[in-house]
């Protein structure tokens, strides 16, 4: 059983991890806020 501050600091680990891999996705898969739908760039990345 890990103590509370053991406990928070997974979970700020874990939640840094987690924030930097969904920015780096989001920022890769999308280039043009202009449309609803996605652009042929957007589509070719999948």
């Amino acid at each position: 059983v890990m103590d509370p501050a053991g406990q928070l600091r997974n979970l700020r680990d874990f939640l840094l991890v987690y924030n930097r891999m969904t920015e780096i996705c989001f920022q890769r898969c999308t280039s043009n806020f202009n449309y609803r739908n996605l652009t042929m760039d957007e589509v070719r990345q999948k």
